[in-house]
């Protein structure tokens, strides 16, 4: 059950804010400038009162980035609007309304209120660095936070992101909470604490309208969440820690509209190794043209429950209703009661969707569904589908009813019947040691940066010498030092130990963009190394020394498949067709909130075989070839992946591709013994 206290958490806020009205000022009394009041309102809120009121002038208010302090209540008169500067916000992290560490803090609008920035100038690449942090408002290690009766819009990156003070260096405290400094770290760092969102309208942000990455208590009640477009997720919200060291606890959403988000209504990305999420999700509304609900695992976590109760949700685009990805048994358990669910009956995706690629779990599932209607999808149409990696894998307490265009189905059995789709990869078995040398002239091809687990081939000659560099792709404020232990495992079983790759955001000698390593080695046999790479939660840019022959083999977590972060270049990978293999199948998918990609596979000899588009969901490419004598060399290019590619090869192929043709290995596949 989700936790009470947070029945009254309003009633403490106000509580916790109501000594504020002591003293007010008019922020135009201290002048007022059309063209930049930054320092006019900056110098209100400095002013030490208690009650700033951004008053009424007939012109809006135009800003630099603003800085607010503890003990303050920031009030807006009716129509007021705070505008972004035209030209300002260089910085990628620039944001208009910035809390950090801010206690006992209320930003209250009324009628026609709003802050407002330039989204369609932060997306323009001739006039801004791409970036997704530029958010209306930032609140980083607040505790008692009331948002209210206020339109945020067209931010850069959220309309209000709400997360632990991770980097006080970077972000540090207002000089007037100096006083608070030691309470700050002592609870702020990781989450932030007793916040309200209230009666807001959050429409049209480049990211999401609210992101969740770190927080004890918060309630989003009676507000809508719209026309987020720009880059992954796009959700309305986006409960998405910034490691597994910070918390998610005790959320509420409830009376919320969610309307025409470009990535999920709700995106939960969620689990924390020190305390057991708990997030309740109820009486909303969706209108959907991506997945309404977006709920994927997270290994190490402590578990914890997900209560999804009294939704109303009208698909407008054939996508899956809800999306349950490597939710494995035993984690956290979610919980579905009195939902409608209504869409068209063109639509052909299964209203409900399973995708499993973590092949080192074996179960998954803890899901129960209660008074769950789902209508209007076409009567072929199945109301589940699931796609599979591992074929140990197996789906556990999947328990409850669901009445499909009026017929009552039974889950559990349903997950026994034919009728339950399963798109099953089996992962190919070979022996590195049938690798041959790779041939041919060989270049260095663009790639992004390798995130989660991955894992690459090294080719070289017994006594070469090989060497590379990782540079640490820092996503997020992680708050763990990170180690990984790098090991080339040879043909011949030999495991060569290359060094420590060490990530520490916290030491404030480094610039945490720039940390980077060389690694060497000299080969004792030739042949092909296994060389597994795990950033954790960032990701690392490859730097292969010129002479280095080097692929691409997917990664031990995600077996066979490579996950690139987001670019705007196009990807090209070249792949073996072994000989005596007719039909080849392609896995793509997108990140979250993925646009349309533009994907192309060509032969041996250059000829486009197919040309298709990619989006968000897996896209299997299936391809026939008339002669399959020969083992041949195909490529595909995808145009591009801006929310991030995610790669794999099924069985017959190898799994194994390389950015040019002379670097890849060249395998004849050996299956595994029954």
């Amino acid at each position: 059950m989700f936790n009470k206290s947070l029945v009254s958490l309003s009633l403490l806020l106000f509580s916790a804010v109501a000594p504020l009205l002591a003293a007010e000022v008019k922020v135009s009394s201290f002048g007022f400038d059309p063209e930049d009041a930054t320092a006019i309102i900056q110098k209100a809120i400095d002013s030490g009162a208690e009650r700033i009121i951004l008053d009424q002038v007939g012109k809006p208010w135009v800003t630099q980035p603003l800085f607010l302090r503890s003990k303050l209540e920031f009030v807006f008169e009716p129509g007021v609007k705070l505008l972004a500067k035209p030209g300002a916000f260089k910085d990628k992290r620039d944001c208009l309304l910035n809390l950090h560490g801010c206690r006992d803090v209320a930003i209250i609008g009324a009628k026609d209120a709003e802050i407002a920035m330039r989204k369609p100038d932060y997306q323009n690449p001739e006039l801004y660095e791409r970036a997704e942090w530029r958010y209306g408002i930032r609140a980083y290690g607040v505790k008692n936070l009331v948002i209210r009766d206020l339109a945020i819009r067209a931010s850069g990156g959220d309309g209000i992101c709400v997360t632990g003070l991770a980097r006080p260096e970077r972000d540090p405290i207002h000089p007037a909470d100096e006083p608070y400094r030691q309470e700050i770290m002592d609870e702020s760092i990781l989450c932030a604490r007793n916040v309200l969102i209230e009666n807001c309208l959050v429409d049209d942000n480049h990211r999401q309208a609210i992101t969740v990455a770190g927080i004890r208590d918060i309630v989003i009640r009676n507000c809508v969440l719209s026309n987020t477009k720009g880059t992954a997720p796009q959700a309305g919200i986006d409960f998405e820690p910034d490691g597994i060291d910070t918390y998610c606890v005790n959320a509420l959403v409830e009376k919320t509209t969610f309307l025409n988000n470009s990535g999920s209504g709700i995106d939960i990305f969620v689990g924390s190794r020190h305390e057991p999420l708990s997030i309740t999700i109820r009486d909303c509304d969706f209108t959907c043209p991506a997945t309404a609900i977006s709920a994927i695992g997270r290994e190490g976590s402590k578990g914890g429950v997900v209560n999804l109760e009294n939704l109303r949700i009208a698909m407008t685009a054939d996508r899956p209703f809800l999306l349950l990805r490597n939710r494995w048994a035993n984690d956290v358990t979610y919980h579905l009661k009195d939902i409608t669910v209504t869409a068209e009956k063109t639509f052909q995706t299964s209203p409900v969707f399973i995708v499993i690629d973590n092949a080192w779990k074996t179960e998954f599932g803890d899901v129960s569904f209660q008074n769950v209607i789902i209508n209007g999808y076409a009567d072929e149409t199945p109301l589940m589908s699931m796609k599979i990696l591992a074929a140990a894998s197996e789906l556990v307490n999947m328990t409850g009813t669901i009445t499909y265009n009026g017929k009552p189905i039974d889950i559990a059995q349903f997950l026994q019947s034919s009728t339950f789709k399963i798109n099953r990869f089996e992962i190919p078995q070979y022996r590195v040691e049938t690798f041959a040398a790779p041939a041919g002239e060989r270049f260095h091809a663009y790639f992004p940066p390798l995130r989660f687990q991955s894992e690459l081939l090294v080719y070289g000659e017994a006594g070469e010498s090989i060497g590379f560099s990782l540079l640490y792709n820092w996503v997020n404020r992680y708050m763990r030092v990170y180690r990984d232990k790098l090991r080339l495992s040879g043909p011949d079983g030999h495991v060569l130990e290359l060094g420590e790759f060490i990530f520490n955001p916290l030491d404030k000698s480094i610039d945490p963009n720039q940390v980077r390593k060389r690694f060497t080695a000299v080969l004792p046999v030739t042949g092909c190394y296994r060389l597994p790479l795990n950033p954790g939660f960032g990701g690392y840019i490859f730097e292969p020394d010129e002479a280095l022959r080097w692929a691409f083999i997917g990664g031990a977590g995600h077996d066979y498949n490579t996950l690139l972060r987001p670019t705007h270049k196009d990807i090209t990978g070249y792949f073996e067709v072994p000989a005596g293999v007719q039909d080849v199948a392609i896995e793509f998918s997108g990140g979250s909130g993925a646009k349309a990609m533009p994907a192309v596979i060509r032969d041996d000899q250059g000829q486009t075989v197919l040309e298709t588009t990619l989006r968000e969901d897996s896209t299997v490419l299936k391809l026939t070839r008339a002669n399959a004598a020969a083992s041949v060399v195909w490529s595909f290019t995808v145009s591009r992946p801006f929310a991030g590619l995610y790669i794999r090869l099924p069985h017959p192929l190898t799994g194994v591709w390389a950015g040019c043709p002379g670097n890849l290995p060249r395998v004849n596949p050996v299956q595994a013994a029954p």
